[in-house]
């Protein structure tokens, strides 16, 4: 295997928990590379809902939710039980929470973490690298990189969860995620 360099944190994932991780760290100086396996633009079913906590999060990060649109809560319905629910407010979070495509929240995100000076490698399957119970790095294809810290972001359970040892718990639930875009004479409401 052909060694590429050392840093200080190496990133699987290119998520927001991974790109939120990039960024933080970048900016505080940490040589950082993020591997994400997808290329620019893929787009993932979960993640346009974003709660009260997110939208503070993605505050802090300097992401800016202009293009998303608003919700003040959750319209819940289940046959014909129908259930309004406000967000509460409770501080340090707002009372509103947002709607905006995956797609557009890591396209920014990654883009921050760029700017950040972290270095995003897409398409790249990055593999956790385990010596002596550690992880030491990660590998895609013979390439090897090494780290101080190495950071899993990588989303729903797969190989990588697999390989340190994470397996699901069958008994636990499991959530799934379906999505579809429709025009509505309310997308005006929040």
């Amino acid at each position: 295997m052909r060694t590429v360099g050392h840093r200080d944190i190496l990133i699987i994932g290119g998520g927001p928990a991974g790109s939120a991780t990039a960024i933080r760290a970048a900016s505080a100086g940490a040589t950082v590379t993020l591997f994400e396996k997808g290329m620019p633009g893929r787009d993932k079913i979960c993640g346009d809902g974003l709660t009260p906590r997110a939208v503070k999060a993605l505050g802090e990060l300097g992401v800016s939710l202009e293009d998303a649109h608003r919700i003040d809560g959750l319209r819940m319905i289940a046959n014909s039980t129908v259930r309004q629910l406000e967000w509460p407010g409770i501080a340090p979070f707002p009372a509103h929470g947002a709607v905006w495509p995956r797609r557009k929240l890591d396209e920014r995100l990654m883009d921050l973490a760029a700017k950040a000076g972290a270095e995003l490698l897409w398409g790249h399957e990055a593999l956790p690298v385990i010596e002596n119970g550690r992880v030491t790095g990660v590998s895609v294809g013979d390439q090897l990189w090494t780290a101080d810290l190495v950071v899993v972001a990588a989303g729903a359970p797969g190989l990588v969860h697999r390989m340190l040892g994470m397996e699901r718990d069958p008994d636990e639930p499991f959530g799934l995620a379906i999505r579809t875009y429709a025009e509505s004479p309310r997308a005006s409401e929040r």
